[in-house]
């Protein structure tokens, strides 16, 4: 598993094994390979077909001697492989050897903005803050941004139905269960009663992937932003099934305001 490597590209390069070794050293050859099967599963895939300018974003291309390279099309972003290197593809600006990281990067998070039509996802009003980043930290840090802002619209709690033995009387009394429980103790009481939670699967998928991505980032802003992230979300249990809670998540006009973190 390579972590934290990143390695650069321009829309519309042509990608050569050659570039890679430059730009990774020892392992630029043996990524490279990876980065082409990447490709290739992506031309192969069924799933794709009905989708063809996802399809098409980067294709295989042969040189003069037969060798192959990747030539990316009409696509920014990021990419990150199976074995973990991290691609980022900034828009064409410039030159191949006369990029402006920062330059590139700011137009990129226009080009963003032009995309996310929701008011839950905020761009970072910093251009200073978004010239520092990798473009997947920026990402990051518009999650981020995402929760802050249903922080300030206040995060959502349900009504669950508790059923306990306790030492008190509330809410119903469950009569079968209280004389199966508990006719010899004379001052318990098996009932049932709601609770206001905030034990629900939106708030469970957020504090599961803010946890995740406290073991990725490798920004100190992100990490501190998710550290007091978690400080507000320190009674929320962690989502252990993202597909299935994501399921039971209805939303309404009363937590809409959630839909576009919980997507992102």
């Amino acid at each position: 598993m390579i972590k934290n490597k990143t390695i650069k590209l321009i829309e519309h390069q042509k990608v050569t094994k050659n570039f890679f070794i430059q730009n990774l050293g020892n392992d630029g050859d043996k990524l490279f390979e990876s980065f082409k099967d990447f490709v290739k599963n992506i031309e192969s895939d069924d799933n794709y077909k009905h989708f063809p300018d996802l399809k098409n974003f980067m294709r295989i291309e042969y040189n003069k001697t037969g060798g192959e390279n990747v030539r990316i099309f009409n696509y920014v972003g990021m990419v990150q492989l199976q074995n973990g290197l991290r691609i980022e593809i900034l828009p064409k600006l410039y030159g191949y050897n006369d990029i402006d990281d920062n330059k590139a990067k700011l137009i990129f998070e226009k080009m963003l903005n032009q995309v996310i039509d929701s008011k839950s996802i905020s761009l970072s009003k910093s251009s200073q803050k978004t010239e520092k980043m990798s473009i997947y930290e920026t990402f990051i840090s518009k999650y981020l941004d995402g929760i802050k802002d249903i922080i300030k619209k206040g995060i959502k709690r349900n009504y669950i139905e508790i059923k306990s033995n306790e030492t008190f009387l509330k809410g119903k009394l469950l009569l079968k269960e209280h004389i199966i429980n508990n006719y010899a103790l004379a001052k318990r009481f098996f009932v049932s009663y709601d609770e206001y939670d905030l034990n629900n699967p939106k708030n469970m998928i957020i504090k599961a992937t803010l946890l995740k991505l406290k073991n990725i980032t490798t920004s100190i802003v992100n990490k501190n932003d998710i550290n007091t992230l978690l400080k507000i979300f320190k009674d929320v249990k962690v989502s252990k099934n993202f597909e299935k809670d994501y399921k039971k998540i209805i939303f309404t006009r009363l937590n809409l305001y959630y839909k576009e973190t919980i997507e992102w």
